[in-house]
């Protein structure tokens, strides 16, 4: 069932024809949103090589292609988000990573793979991530980014969101994964949802983004300060999104 889904990605769960229409503004808005957040974990220089493990409609290779990495490549399973990549311009493949990678050793600067890790079983992330590691550089990194399953409002929602969802992580679970397969684990984070384009029912979402979420958010963040002390922790944001380096 999971191969047929991802064949049919954009059909199934990129099926809104208003997405298709708004994808450039989501294309900016993720920009802003990498050049913030990663910009510092990215290479100096625009010859690196840089890969992109399951593109999708191209949402990061956009990032790469307007900063002017030369050398930035996607690959995907699904031959409706290939197509879809390759008429905006994009150098996409349709292969797997297993199969991509098997002769790449020490070859990227940097991989990237945004809202891919929560597909894999658990069984298998770990030599999932080896793969990536052998293929990446000594000192390149790999940027994960995925929903943050510790977030009370969020999480639920992202696990049963797509039947391909297999597990999410929290911060002390993924960075046990990067650790497990020979990861330093650096800069694993939480952040706000990257801001989807308006349609039409953005009236609603200004009401929503300026009046109701920061309520919410402040409610949240109370909790788990709460819940943090009362474990002995240290106070942290929770944030929807998990972001974490790790470095070869």
């Amino acid at each position: 069932m999971q191969k047929e889904i991802f064949e049919n990605y954009m059909s199934t769960i990129y099926s809104s024809p208003e997405r298709e229409r708004r994808i450039e503004q989501e294309y900016s808005n993720l920009y802003f949103w990498n050049k913030k957040n990663i910009g510092a974990f990215l290479p100096k220089d625009k010859k690196a090589q840089v890969l992109e493990v399951g593109c999708g409609m191209g949402q990061n290779l956009y990032t790469f292609y307007r900063l002017g990495y030369e050398n930035a490549v996607g690959i995907d399973l699904s031959a409706e988000c290939v197509a879809f990549c390759e008429k905006k311009g994009f150098g996409v493949l349709k292969i797997s990573a297993e199969d991509y990678l098997i002769d790449k050793l020490d070859f990227f600067d940097v991989i990237t793979i945004y809202h891919v890790v929560e597909h894999i079983k658990k069984e298998t992330i770990i030599d999932f991530l080896k793969i990536l590691k052998y293929s990446l550089k000594a000192g390149g990194n790999l940027i994960i980014n995925i929903p943050n399953g510790n977030n009370a409002i969020g999480g639920m929602h992202d696990r049963y969101v797509d039947v391909t969802h297999e597990i999410l992580y929290t911060p002390e679970s993924l960075r046990e994964i990067l650790l497990l397969a020979g990861f330093e684990a650096k800069n694993i984070v939480t952040k706000e949802l990257v801001a989807y384009a308006p349609d039409d029912k953005q009236w609603l979402k200004k009401i929503l983004k300026k009046l109701i979420l920061p309520v919410i958010t402040v409610a949240v963040d109370l909790i788990w300060y709460l819940f943090f002390i009362s474990q002995g922790a240290t106070p942290r944001k929770n944030r929807p999104v998990l972001l974490a380096i790790g470095k070869k």
